[in-house]
Order: C-alpha cells, then sequence, then structure tokens
C-alpha cells in the first residue's frame, strides 16, 4: 500500500494512484502550503518518494536513498511524519511476539501447561487451591491448547486466577522489565520536535509512551 505523508493519505492501492494523486492540486497546494515535499512510502521495497518539484503540475517523482532520507530529516526537511510500527521494534528488546513458533509467547504460555498438566497427571491430588484450579483446568485444558490466546484472555484470569498468578503472570512481569529500543528513541525525537503526527502500532507493551518527555 502506498500513501502520501503530506495530505495524510494510507490507503492508495498502487504506484498509478500515487503518480496521479502527487500530480494533483490539492497535493500540490498542501506542499507548498506546508513547505515540504511530499514523502511517501513505496510497498515492499522500503523506499521514500519524494515530489521534488511542488510548483510544478508535472510532480516530478525521484527515489531518495536512506542516506538523503536521513540528512534532510535531520535537516527539517519533513515536518509532518506518520510512524507505523509492529512487533519487529519490541522483539529486539527481549519482548516476544506473540505467533512466532517456539519462542512467541502463545507457544511459550502453551508448552508451559503442556509440562504442568503433565506433571499434574502423574502427582496424586493435591489439597491448595492452585491444585483444585489445576484439575479444573484439566477438564477444559483441549480449548486452551488449540487457542493459546485463551490464556491471556479475562476469562482465563477470573476462571484460574491462582494459575494465572504462576503460570501466566510471571510471563508478562519480564516485558514490564523492558527497555525502549532505538527505533522508540527515534520516534520520540521526532515528538520532541514536533514532527511527528501520528503513531500506528499492534504493540501494547507501552513502550512507545515509556521515553520521558525532555524540554528542547
Amino acid at each position: 500500500m502506498y500513501g502520501c505523508a503530506v495530505c495524510g493519505l494510507v490507503d492508495l492501492q498502487s504506484q498509478q494512484a500515487l503518480n496521479e494523486h502527487v500530480r494533483g492540486q490539492k497535493h500540490l497546494k498542501r506542499a507548498r502550503r506546508q513547505g515540504m515535499a511530499g514523502v511517501v512510502k513505496g510497498r515492499m521495497e522500503n523506499r521514500i518518494i519524494t515530489d521534488i518539484d511542488g510548483s510544478s503540475s508535472t510532480g516530478v517523482n525521484v527515489t531518495a536513498s536512506k542516506q538523503d532520507f536521513f540528512t534532510a530529516l535531520s535537516q527539517g526537511t519533513f515536518r509532518n511524519i506518520v510512524v507505523f510500527t509492529g512487533a519487529g521494534i519490541s522483539t529486539s528488546c527481549g519482548i516476544p511476539d506473540f505467533r512466532t513458533p517456539q519462542t512467541g509467547l502463545f507457544d511459550r504460555t502453551k508448552d508451559r501447561f503442556r509440562k504442568l498438566t503433565a506433571q499434574a497427571r502423574a502427582s496424586s491430588e493435591g489439597q491448595s487451591e492452585r491444585d483444585r484450579q489445576l484439575a479444573e483446568f484439566l477438564m477444559v485444558e483441549a480449548q486452551y491448547i488449540s487457542d493459546p490466546a485463551n490464556f491471556l484472555s479475562r476469562r482465563f484470569l477470573t476462571r484460574f486466577p491462582e494459575l494465572w498468578r504462576t503460570e501466566v503472570e510471571p510471563e508478562l512481569r519480564d516485558i514490564i522489565d523492558c527497555s525502549p529500543s532505538l527505533t522508540h528513541h527515534f520516534c520520540s525525537w521526532l515528538h520532541q520536535r514536533g514532527w511527528l503526527r501520528r503513531v500506528y502500532t499492534q504493540n501494547v507493551d507501552g513502550l512507545h509512551t515509556a521515553i520521558p518527555s525532555r524540554s528542547e
């Protein structure tokens, strides 16, 4: 998908649609008014396309290198920036994503409960509240193993609070202890300069807001 930061568009469907958009009068007027080039991101190729002639009706485009882009960025050329982030910027902090086989949070939680239930079946029945909840869990184990997202649900927390406290919460506490990555700091740097308009993210770790604001 293609987009234009000048006009706030993120749903242009093709390079042709993008080319037609940057030739339009609305785009050119906004680019002149904002005093900046129309920065857009090309699908799959991590390219930065710029409208280098805001006063021209032809909408001339060039593909800038990453070095050119960051040089222009540091000079304040781009002042209306939208950032999209995903799990990759947090896995570098030590936070597992949800679905990666073996290392993802879903698989790790599922494996933990498989071992737990195997031990429960091999041992004699205990008398603690945790043992009682584990015996109850064995009756519905299949629905959780088949969809490990259920382990992180409010329903699981309410029904099996002791199992949540001893088996699920420790995994989540590891997330709390993680620090923001360079990407999070970069977004904070943009924000401090007043150039960041939006951050769209699927992440729920809170690291985008974990960096204290400071006056420049």
